[in-house]
């Protein structure tokens, strides 16, 4: 009797691991996920010793399925190849930091900074210009 059940019982064990190999895995399909730059400006006014910084941008979640994440800013120096700084700049809280299936969220940024002696570039004696480079979007959490 111990043998019948410990044959019926490999012939189901056996049964259910070929039924598991035959399952091909489940293949998910990235988030989709696009940023539209309304505007990047950045000022330099060398009278009153400020510059400004202001851009507003737009991501758009083109999937199916909520995203958690947020926007990363890469901005480089004028003339530098090497330089870039990632920054993670807003204005209050991240708007974008949940994006609803098939939605969008702008974010926009605005800081006028003095600057001294001290942040000017050595040899030239001026402040160096900003520029837009890169913007990418770090999804943490897909909701499928």
């Amino acid at each position: 009797m111990k043998k019948i059940f410990l044959l019926f019982g490999l012939a189901i064990l056996s049964a259910c691991s070929s039924n598991i190999d035959d399952d091909e895995p489940e293949v998910l399909t990235p988030a989709e996920i696009s940023v539209e730059v309304d505007y990047f400006n950045y000022e330099i006014d060398t009278e009153a010793m400020t510059t400004l910084m202001e851009y507003r941008m737009t991501f758009y979640n083109e999937s199916d399925f909520d995203i958690e994440g947020y926007p990363q800013i890469y901005i480089g120096q004028e003339g530098v190849e090497d330089f870039s700084v990632t920054t993670q700049r807003y204005n209050g809280e991240n708007p974008c930091n949940y994006l609803s299936a098939n939605s969008s969220c702008t974010q926009e940024f605005s800081e006028l900074r003095t600057y001294d002696e001290g942040d000017l570039q050595a040899g030239s004696g001026e402040i160096p210009v900003l520029t837009l480079v890169d913007i990418q979007y770090r999804i943490l959490e897909e909701h499928r």
